[in-house]
């Protein structure tokens, strides 16, 4: 009784369940109008973490946007994986403020 116990209970702390972390940025569709980023069919600009990526699978940029407007640390990468010096740097409010 007890070892078939064992085989039943054992298989659910072997089954890991997803959590988010840092690393784990769930995507959202945004739309920009008039210079803000909103979800799709959203009249709410958005707030959150956002990653986006190029055609061929390799991350384009990530980053926060706070009130539709990114905020803080953005990083940038070119097709080829190579960053984006232009578009990477320190926003505020939704304006480069620093490299």
């Amino acid at each position: 009784m007890k070892a078939l116990l064992t085989l039943l209970i054992l298989p659910l702390f072997l089954i890991s369940t997803p959590c988010l972390s840092e690393t784990e940025i769930i995507r959202e569709s945004l739309m920009e109008r008039n210079g803000l980023a909103y979800p799709k069919f959203s009249d709410t600009p958005y707030t959150g973490k956002q990653l986006s990526y190029h055609g061929n699978g390799q991350l384009h940029r990530k980053g926060y946007y706070n009130n539709g407007m990114e905020e803080g640390v953005w990083v940038s990468f070119n097709r080829d994986g190579t960053a984006d010096e232009k578009r990477t740097g320190i926003f505020e409010n939704g304006k480069k403020i620093s490299d």
